[in-house]
């Protein structure tokens, strides 16, 4: 944007710096090659009427400029963050959460992962639900893993291959939901939020599937 700003502006500039020079030499000519004062006179009105539509031109494309510069710094200024998930480790149903700070800024999120199974919400950490921020630093990823049997069975969740299986076996047929939403907020003070994306869980392949139409 900045390259494309510049070259618009040297353009600009060159245009007008042509425009000035071609009157400034047409006033000489009229000056050395014309004798008669009338004319004279007349051509240096010209001149000068040109001249002033020529400062009035230059004047407004400078005041232009200027706003597409003051634009592009304010987009510049504002944050831009995506989320999106990816499965971990398919033997422990593992989720992973990939923050990404497209900007140079310095950026806290809130995210507030909604899980549901069977239309009830589950319990989640603050981290998922908005209680504590997330700090991404300028042109970085954040990942975080959220192991699902432990948000599903709670306090009976233990690390080990029979807890997995009854896990299976007890969701299998049941409908696990995920709606992602993100607000955060650049080091600049500027605000934004992204929609919110809704996922739903394939038991058999062990995969969020991206709901397309929700």
């Amino acid at each position: 944007m900045n390259k494309k700003i510049i070259e618009k502006f040297r353009r600009s500039i060159l245009f007008n710096s042509l425009i000035i020079i071609n009157l400034i030499a047409l006033f000489l000519i009229f000056i050395f090659v014309n004798k008669d004062g009338l004319f004279l006179q007349k051509s240096i009105l010209v001149i000068l009427i040109l001249t002033l539509f020529v400062l009035i031109w230059y004047t407004i494309e400078t005041r232009r400029m200027a706003n597409i510069q003051h634009q592009d710094f304010i987009e510049r200024q504002k944050p831009l963050l995506s989320v999106n998930i990816s499965t971990g480790d398919t033997r422990t149903f593992q989720t992973i959460f990939h923050l990404t700070n497209h900007k140079a800024l310095f950026t806290i999120a809130h995210v507030y992962a909604n899980f549901t199974l069977e239309g009830k919400d589950l319990f989640v950490s603050d981290h998922y639900n908005g209680r504590i921020p997330w700090l991404i630093q300028p042109s970085s990823q954040i990942t975080a893993p959220i192991s699902l049997p432990k948000i599903i069975m709670g306090d009976r969740f233990k690390d080990d291959d029979s807890t997995y299986v009854h896990f299976v076996a007890e969701n299998i047929n049941k409908e696990l939901k995920l709606d992602i939403r993100v607000e955060y907020e650049s080091e600049t003070g500027q605000k934004c939020q992204n929609r919110s994306v809704k996922y739903h869980y394939d038991f058999n392949r062990r995969v969020w599937v991206l709901d397309v139409d929700a």
